[in-house]
């Protein structure tokens, strides 16, 4: 009882706070004709900040936030109301979970939809209090009549969503334990894998080393054939010289011979016009 009192008032300082307005709380115990769990509490606001005046008394001031426009509230920086409105169901939410799990309790409370929570469940109707009443005198309602048929239906659809967890459940310990042979049978196979990897990777070396040998080789070859190219080209270069020397030579012993010859002719023309 004591707990239930205080979860409530937190609740309602944290209205309080929030919105600077007057809470009212009532702590309810169950009713005589209803269900004994239900412990509940009703709260109630004032619509406009309180403040204490100068004299003491209590002064109403402007709106609470919460109560203004959408219109008003985007004016002020501030989003939607019913934003608000989900923040607070969110507040109650945490409260609770924290005194739930304070008292040792394993039961938690989600403010969300179910679609939000992602639950494959019909939500029911709220019933009200009037339509409470006609239950527990056992008059069936249209709400009554309706919630007992989800009830039935949301009870049938987690039987076949549990059927399909066991079944789920099932294949994935037959995935499991063949994982497990195909594990241990790699265990096995191990050491053998790692000895033909060992001899692939000693072949391969000296695969490496024979290409790098035959490289070396060919690169020697290639160089000695270089040097070869360059020996016959300056040879070839020298004969090619001397024989341009050994032509011009030529040539100037010819030239000579001719400016002999022709000196001699002279000499001869001159001896004989001189007879």
């Amino acid at each position: 009882s004591d707990q239930r009192a205080e979860l409530a008032d937190s609740f309602a300082r944290e209205l309080v706070e929030r919105y600077g307005v007057a809470v009212d709380v009532a702590v309810h115990l169950p009713g005589a004709e209803g269900d004994d769990r239900n412990h509940h509490a009703h709260v109630l606001t004032t619509t406009r900040t309180v403040e204490r005046g100068a004299d003491g008394k209590l002064v109403f001031g402007d709106k609470a936030t919460i109560e203004l426009s959408d219109k008003k509230r985007a004016s002020m920086g501030l989003g939607k109301s019913a934003d608000d409105v989900t923040e607070i169901r969110q507040l109650w939410a945490t409260l609770a979970n924290n005194a739930l799990e304070r008292a040792g309790q394993e039961a938690r409370i989600d403010h969300r939809s179910n679609a939000e929570q992602g639950l494959d469940r019909v939500p029911e109707r709220h019933m009200g209090q009037n339509v409470v009443a006609l239950e527990r005198k056992g008059r069936r309602t249209p709400t009554g009549n309706h919630n007992r048929q989800v009830r039935a239906e949301n009870a049938q659809r987690a039987e076949v969503i549990d059927f399909a967890l066991a079944k789920m459940e099932r294949a994935i310990k037959v995935m499991r334990e063949g994982l497990d042979k195909v594990a241990g049978a790699l265990d096995r196979l191990a050491p053998a894998l790692q000895q033909r990897r060992q001899q692939a990777e000693e072949k391969a070396n000296r695969w490496l080393m024979f290409a790098k040998g035959v490289g070396a080789g060919a690169t020697k070859k290639a160089e000695a054939d270089r040097l070869q190219r360059e020996q016959e080209q300056r040879i070839a270069a020298e004969k090619e010289r001397q024989r341009a020397i050994e032509k011009a030579r030529e040539e100037a012993a010819h030239k000579e011979r001719l400016r002999a010859l022709g000196a001699q002719r002279g000499r001869e023309s001159s001896r004989g016009r001189g007879r």
